[in-house]
């Protein structure tokens, strides 16, 4: 019985160093995450990385518009139907907004952008036209290493 207890507690102390040593390993995360934009709401909501991770964001939308990353100044067109690819590099930590940019046009025109790589800066000026919305849908978590 003695023996048994002692082997164990070996096998739970090895597994728990094992733990931890990933836990702390210096090396860049590559994560690829599946999202879907439905109904206004991005799912899951809330995406939570590690600084210097690069991450592939698969999107799949119900909606033509485009994601804005706030604190990042990244706005990336979005095609509905379709899986829309993201690729980036998170280095700054902190809590960043997602909002979906989306048009509010009723003639049936939209935006057939298929470039699912365009990036480009985003400038809330003063240039509204009042003929597309913004909703904040979701948030990016970016933890110290």
């Amino acid at each position: 019985m003695k023996n048994i207890l002692i082997t164990t507690s070996i096998i739970v102390l090895t597994l728990l160093s094992a733990c931890s040593n990933n836990t702390e390993s210096p090396t860049d995360q590559n994560l690829i995450i599946d999202l879907e934009i439905k109904n206004m709401k991005l799912i899951p909501e809330i995406i939570n990385v590690v600084e210097k991770s690069n991450l592939t964001l698969n999107i799949e939308s119900d909606t033509n518009g485009s994601l804005h990353f706030h604190g990042y100044n990244i706005e990336f067109k979005i095609s509905k139907d379709i899986i829309n690819t993201l690729d980036i590099t998170v280095n700054a930590t902190g809590s960043f907004p997602i909002a979906l940019h989306y048009s509010e046009k009723s003639d049936g025109h939209t935006n057939h952008n298929h470039d699912s790589n365009s990036k480009q800066a985003h400038n809330h000026g003063s240039h509204d036209d009042g003929d597309h919305g913004e909703s904040v849908i979701g948030k990016l978590i970016v933890n110290p290493k």
